[in-house]
């Protein structure tokens, strides 16, 4: 499944490292509130200002593969590796803008991100290129949007959060505590069978 012309379809970007059942939860939810008709996740390539993940790109896919399995209408993208992408969200927005064609997309965050967005890369830009879809818990009052940023381009979806960190996993994975119930049983045999974030 790709995005077709006339679709509407959400993007969700992050290092996954690990992905977790908070990411495909938070694109569930948003997906069936907004009706979209997909969500793609795209795992980042390169770090501007990140410490460079613990699992390698090609590891990061396949747990995402993995995660998404049961989702038919969930997609993973290479784009940030196959375009040798900056690593900026904008940069990559405007990249698969220009893959598919006609489609509407949204790009879907946390509300715990929302406070750092006037830090992202031209936030006035991306935020113009692309409405954001905010997975938050009610009530909205509770969350204050940066002012510079146009509120009709970031819109609040009323979901069930899912607390949990990929920084929390590797930590817990670190101690030798199991994270079975954080991830899906395959991303969790997955980093067991590799030995990952030990």
């Amino acid at each position: 499944m790709v995005p077709e012309p006339g679709e509407r379809w959400g993007i969700l970007g992050g290092s996954f490292d690990p992905v977790h059942l908070g990411h495909t939860n938070l694109a569930g939810q948003v997906k069936e509130h907004a009706k979209l008709n997909g969500v793609l996740f795209v795992p980042s390539y390169n770090h501007p200002f990140k410490p460079t993940p613990a699992a390698s790109f090609d590891e990061r896919v396949e747990m995402l593969q993995l995660a998404i399995e049961p989702h038919d209408s969930f997609v993973v993208s290479d784009i940030e590796r196959a375009r040798n992408l900056s690593g900026f969200t904008l940069d990559m927005v405007q990249m698969v803008k220009k893959q598919f064609e006609d489609v509407s997309f949204y790009f879907i965050i946390g509300e715990d991100n929302v406070r750092d967005l006037i830090r992202w890369h031209r936030p006035e830009e991306l935020v113009a290129e692309i409405p954001f879809l905010v997975g938050n818990r009610p009530p909205h009052e509770a969350l204050s949007l940066p002012e510079e940023l146009p509120a009709d381009r970031i819109v609040m979806i009323p979901i069930e959060m899912i607390d949990i960190s990929s920084t929390e996993i590797r930590k817990r994975i670190k101690m030798g505590e199991s994270v079975a119930d954080l991830v899906t049983p395959e991303v969790y045999d997955y980093i067991v069978g590799k030995g990952l974030y030990r």
